[in-house]
């Protein structure tokens, strides 16, 4: 169980990293549009437009690794109070 806990973790994290990376490379590949001072919502607009699998995936990513977290925390729970049969 705490593999599968480290591999959710890594991968949300990886997910999260690249839509990251991918917004900060559309706020400079898009500089001559949004100016010195960028919008937040803006930038992420067109982030979101041209990177659209990437949001998907993180999306997805935390979602499981919140269940998967939850199951880890109940189960180490229930086996640190001795209660499984």
């Amino acid at each position: 169980m705490v593999h599968l806990t480290l591999v959710i973790a890594l991968t949300t994290t990886l997910c999260i990293l690249n839509v990251y990376m991918h917004f900060h490379e559309t706020k400079e590949a898009h500089a001559d549009e949004f100016g010195l001072d960028p919008d937040f919502f803006s930038v992420l607009e067109v982030t979101f437009k041209e990177y659209w699998g990437s949001f998907i995936v993180a999306f997805i990513a935390v979602l499981f690794s919140i269940f998967v977290f939850i199951l880890f925390g109940f189960h180490t729970l229930i086996i640190s109070l001795n209660l499984t049969t």
